[in-house]
This record gives structure tokens, C-alpha cells and sequence, in this order.
């Protein structure tokens, strides 16, 4: 089974598709700011960069199940801008990825249950596991966790 899992974030988005016990692509989606006076325009062009990007993966890579980490509020530290621009980029890819590709499942998971000791050992024995280690930031192994998780949860 093929899972691509997502970490989505406005400015930085990760992404780990996991065929057969190793990881087969990961990275992390960037976008930048271009219309700094236009927070919906601006909003618009990285959704739909990130999307894109998201689209050519699911095109290539073919999974059964995409698993998109869901959005919660994670306290006081987060400002509402932020969590709205998530909230609309998981909203665009949801629905972008439903009109394309039909027979992918889409899971929403909650970023809770992907950070435990157990989860990190499966990964670590993915073929080809360093890469997630290779990335910026921590978005491409947390996307590999989503995907990992979804596996070791739902055998078929």
C-alpha cells in the first residue's frame, strides 16, 4: 500500500509518501509571500502552489490513502491569521484532491497520536529513512508519521 502523508503549513508544507516499508519521496513545500498587501490574493497563490505541488505527488506516486494532519488550536502562542491560512490551505487540498482523484481516501488525523516512542521505531527501520532526517524543519517526518500510523493501524 502507498500512503502520502501531509503536514500542511501556509509557508512550509511536508510531505512523505511510504510504498512498501521505505520512504519513496519526501520533502517540504515551500511558498513565499507575494502580495504582502493582499492577505486573500497572497492566500490564493500559496494554496494553489502547494496544491499543485500536492497534486503532481498524488499523479505520481498513485496512493491509496492520503492522510492530511488535521488542524488544531494548539494554544495562546497561535494567532488567528495562522490558523485560519491552515485551516483554508487543508479546506483547498481536500477538495482538490476529491475532484482529481476520486478513488484516494482522505484522512484527517490528529497530530496527537503521531508523537510516541513506538511510532519513531517504525520509522526508523523505513528503508530510506534518513531522508525525512535530510529536510528542513520537522514537516517531512511528521508527514512520514501520519502516514506510518495510518499503515500500522489500518492493515488491509
Amino acid at each position: 500500500m502507498t500512503v502520502l502523508g501531509i503536514d500542511p503549513g501556509i509557508a512550509q508544507t511536508g510531505i512523505a509518501v511510504i510504498h512498501n516499508s521505505q520512504v519513496a519521496a519526501c520533502g517540504v513545500i515551500e511558498s513565499k509571500f507575494k502580495n504582502k498587501g493582499d492577505i486573500i490574493g497572497d492566500l490564493d497563490e500559496r494554496a494553489e502552489h502547494i496544491t499543485s505541488e500536492v497534486l503532481a505527488i498524488v499523479e505520481r506516486y498513485k496512493p491509496q490513502a492520503v492522510v492530511i494532519e488535521a488542524f488544531i488550536f494548539q494554544g495562546k502562542n497561535r494567532q488567528f491569521p495562522s490558523n485560519f491560512k491552515t485551516s483554508y490551505l487543508v479546506g483547498y487540498l481536500v477538495s482538490s484532491i476529491r475532484a482529481l482523484h476520486q478513488g484516494v481516501s482522505i484522512i484527517i488525523q490528529d497530530n496527537k497520536v503521531i508523537h510516541n516512542t513506538q511510532l519513531d521505531i517504525l520509522i526508523s527501520r523505513l528503508e530510506n529513512s534518513e531522508r525525512l532526517l535530510e529536510q528542513k524543519g520537522d514537516h517531512a517526518l511528521d508527514a512520514a508519521r501520519h502516514a506510518v500510523y495510518h499503515l500500522s493501524t489500518n492493515r488491509s
